[in-house]
């Protein structure tokens, strides 16, 4: 796997490779699940970055997520950022506008080829909407890196940044970025 600042390859074969149709979660590191909205999962007006190793040269045509109950008027856009040196940085895909106000599993189709490397999925709502989340996700840390020395692993699952619902910009904004718990569970589906 490639370094986060580096291009250098350690090991590509960490995944038995992907199957045409299947869906995969970002992260091997979730280990529970929990009913989440507000603050926790997606925030009205923030956008938020999960990072994603991908071992595979892959196409992806679904991004997913599941809605886990009614929120009015809640509509989300989800996206994939490449990644340097441990941040996203340009946009790779803008997946579009999804309506996340009812319970149901939720997808953004697109055609989006993946090469080897880290990525960050990203998602900005215009209301929060209560969705399933991964409450605990012990290793992130290793990958985003804490602020201080004591803290909460389980605290640090994905970074959050202060923007307006819309078009997910063309360069991530990761002036502002914070560390928050209880990410978004996203899938994505193999072509």
């Amino acid at each position: 796997m490639p370094l986060f600042n580096s291009d250098i390859l350690v090991n590509v074969d960490q995944h038995p490779g992907f199957i045409s149709g299947k869906y995969y979660a970002y992260s091997p590191f979730v280990s529970s699940s929990v009913n989440s909205g507000g603050t926790s999962g997606l925030a009205a007006n923030s956008l938020i970055y999960v990072p994603m190793f991908i071992p595979k040269n892959i196409t992806i045509d679904r991004l997913w997520l599941r809605v886990q109950s009614a929120v009015t008027s809640s509509l989300t856009r989800l996206g994939i950022y490449n990644n340097l040196n441990g941040l996203p940085s340009s946009l790779l895909v803008d997946a579009g506008e999804i309506d996340t106000s009812s319970p149901a599993t939720k997808e953004a189709i697109i055609s989006t080829f993946l090469g080897i490397g880290w990525y960050w999925i990203a998602s900005n709502c215009s209301v929060s909407p209560n969705i399933l989340a991964a409450a605990t996700m012990m290793g992130m840390e290793h990958f985003l890196g804490f602020p201080s020395t004591y803290l909460s692993p389980a605290a640090y699952c994905y970074m959050q940044s202060s923007v307006t619902y819309g078009p997910l910009p063309t360069t991530a904004p990761v002036s502002n970025l914070a560390a928050r718990s209880t990410a978004p569970f996203f899938k994505f589906r193999v072509a």
